[in-house]
């Protein structure tokens, strides 16, 4: 079977039922699913390695999120018996992981605190999403820890500085 048409096999046998029951949908021609949640929409896709062949399907889509059961995050399909236990990791990382962790942030103001947790912290795109959502008060502090925390650091290994400061002239000083 042809790597695609072996991923689709478990795509439509297993996934796509179990997601269209949560308010995904399903582009076969892809493969993606996507939902609208709020003011954001989750979208996630599958990539296929270069190196499948007949009855080889390696793939993997990206989160990037904490709890995903593997550190490489690519799973192979063989056309075996065996290709069920690894669907149903993949499956399991996806509802109980993966979708759960990004159905928390259904606005700005949610997604602004979730950034604020990252262990780089980019200020001003988290300013951005306190604006969005109406917390100006929220947005001029996030700028202000984050001149502090670079001043603390001695050091903007990021580059933020100059952009930080350009947003809190533009939003907050008259």
């Amino acid at each position: 079977m042809k790597p695609k048409q072996l991923l689709s096999l478990y795509i439509e046998n297993f996934l796509v039922d179990e997601l269209q029951r949560l308010g995904f949908r399903y582009a076969k021609s892809v493969p993606k699913f996507s939902r609208k949640q709020g003011d954001f929409e989750l979208t996630f896709s599958f990539s296929l390695s270069t190196w499948n062949s007949e009855n080889y399907c390696e793939f993997w889509t990206m989160w990037n999120i904490p709890g995903w059961t593997r550190n490489i995050q690519h799973f192979k399909l063989k056309n075996l018996e065996c290709d069920k236990v690894e669907f149903s990791e993949f499956m399991h990382n996806v509802m109980n992981i993966g979708i759960p962790y990004y159905s928390q942030i259904d606005d700005w103001n949610t997604a602004a605190d979730y950034a604020t947790r990252s262990p780089i912290i980019f200020y001003e795109k988290v300013c951005d999403f306190y604006m969005m959502s109406g917390k100006e008060e929220k947005a001029k502090e996030i700028l202000e820890r984050g001149i502090q925390e670079i001043k603390d650091r001695k050091h903007d290994s990021n580059m933020q500085l100059p952009e930080i400061r350009n947003r809190l002239k533009e939003y907050f000083i008259q």
